[in-house]
């Protein structure tokens, strides 16, 4: 066996390669990867290209506080991973994937394996909270999201009513934990993007107009912007009506997964980043609930900080729900609910950071 061949030069490619990209091929990669979701759209990555090798990193001032930072950060480098792989092939090149504990690194080479049609739904890809029509997913439409999982992670998915439910009262109740607890809910209310303005500036962040809530929902989440107002609603155990809504939204689901893992959740989130492309393909939306995975994480880890009796009892009962429904093996990690669901594709998606503000060359 010869040598192997050098990586891709980027002035080496012709126009046929680069497709439709203003720029070339790597910067085209890179601008795909950068279309990964990541919690609370916090885009914890940054890239060099040097020639026909693309590096990928965390970056320390994008960190995320979710599921205690690295799985959660490794989960969206692990999707930026597969879009990047993705990319790759549709621009008729292989991309050699080698990964560390900073993040991962592919080299470009020419290739002959056809693209994927998964490549086809990156741009298509995105997070939509709508209800949908309550319409359960079909038996293949279930078996094709498990088995775009792989080997990398597991996805356990429920789609019967009275399971769904029941997890819809647990994560609403989790939810409601979240945002009148004055520890857990800044971590929130700090990713949210309360005006337009404030969203075209940072690129960064969950904009509150991407939400999909009712008026009267919107106003409820500006007013718990007050830790005045978070600490009267948390003193009268309120919060009764964000945890009904998602409920009842969580009942209608066509089914509900929850993604996890016994190995490095940056593999696993280039399996959950295969499922959210497959439900793509299939027309369905997605919506995905950090809360439950987190606080079931924390909880495992040694118990989750600054909840009253009341709060730890509620906390301990809906985790207890959720573990009867998703039960995990030894060494077994939780990392993301995934709700899917038939509805129109959302409105408005969030802001996403220019990919050459996240991208040096060598």
């Amino acid at each position: 066996m010869g040598p192997p061949e050098p990586p891709v030069s980027p002035d080496r490619m012709d126009d046929a390669s680069r497709g439709e990209s203003a720029g070339d091929v790597p910067s085209e990669i890179v601008r795909l990867a950068c279309l990964a979701p990541s919690a609370g759209n916090v885009q914890p990555w940054r890239f060099l290209v040097a020639g026909g090798v693309i590096h990928c990193e965390l970056a320390p001032s994008r960190r995320s506080t979710y599921l205690g930072g690295d799985d959660g950060d490794r989960l969206a480098l692990g999707a930026a991973l597969e879009n990047a792989v993705l990319a790759s092939g549709a621009l008729g090149l292989d991309a050699g994937v080698e990964t560390n504990a900073r993040g991962w690194s592919v080299r470009l080479r020419p290739g002959t394996t056809p693209a994927h049609p998964w490549a086809a739904c990156i741009e298509a890809r995105h997070t939509n909270r709508a209800r949908g029509d309550g319409a359960p997913l079909d038996p293949d439409e279930a078996a094709s999201l498990e088995a775009a999982t792989g080997a990398e992670a597991r996805l356990r998915l429920i789609t019967d009513r009275a399971s769904l439910a029941q997890l819809g009262e647990a994560i609403g109740a989790l939810e409601r934990i979240q945002i009148t607890n004055a520890t857990l809910s800044p971590r929130l209310l700090k990713e949210m993007r309360w005006t337009p303005s404030e969203a075209r500036r940072t690129r960064t962040g969950l904009d509150v107009d991407t939400l999909q809530l009712a008026p009267l929902e919107r106003a409820g989440l500006t007013l718990l912007r007050s830790a005045e107002a978070r600490a009267a609603l948390h003193a009268i155990g309120g919060g009764a009506k964000l945890a009904k809504g998602n409920a009842e939204t969580l009942a209608r689901a066509g089914g509900l997964a929850l993604l996890s893992t016994d190995g490095d959740a940056l593999d696993a989130g280039r399996a959950m980043q295969r499922v959210w492309l497959q439900a793509t393909a299939l027309g369905l939306a997605v919506h995905p609930y950090g809360t439950p995975a987190d606080l079931w994480a924390r909880a495992r880890a040694g118990g989750v900080e600054g909840l009253d009796a009341a709060a730890a009892a509620e906390l301990d009962r809906a985790l207890a729900v959720i573990a009867a429904r998703y039960p995990l093996e030894e060494g077994e990690r939780p990392l993301l609910v995934l709700r899917f669901a038939r509805a129109d594709a959302a409105p408005l998606r969030s802001s996403r950071l220019a990919p050459e503000a996240v991208t040096s060359r060598a």
